[in-house]
């Protein structure tokens, strides 16, 4: 994910059989070095003012400052509750003008009266 000023790029780069979150400078790949060491399952992005990246592991939201602290961290459970489910396919993006609003694109655990499941019989 490239950071809102283009200045950074983090990615995913599995170590030890485990996803960390790796920053480097796009004009020098080789200093790339690793951000965060625990588990990641997925890597959403950057807050708007790019201070922070947002990420996941198996059960908390997390914004990881560009120092490698925790800055802030949500349990999925709040973040999904009890009506959808999580799954890999899902995204997650801080609101652009304020960084305090998560946008969750998710699957419902059950159909809704009245909408109607996608192609793959998901009810999104």
């Amino acid at each position: 994910k490239i950071s809102p000023d283009s200045s950074r790029i983090a990615y995913l780069e599995l170590v030890d059989r485990q996803w960390q979150v790796w920053l480097m400078d796009p004009s020098s790949p080789k200093g790339a070095a690793p951000l965060w060491t625990g588990n990641i399952h997925t890597l959403h992005g950057w807050t708007p003012d790019g201070k922070a990246i947002l990420a996941m592991d198996e059960k908390t939201l997390m914004w990881i400052s560009l120092d490698g602290r925790l800055a802030r961290s949500i349990p999925i459970a709040e973040v999904y509750g009890p009506e959808l489910q999580w799954m890999s396919s899902d995204r997650i993006r801080l609101h652009p003008q304020n960084p305090d609003v998560a946008l969750l694109s998710a699957y419902y655990r059950e159909t809704p009266q009245g909408a109607p499941a996608d192609e793959m019989e998901l009810l999104s």
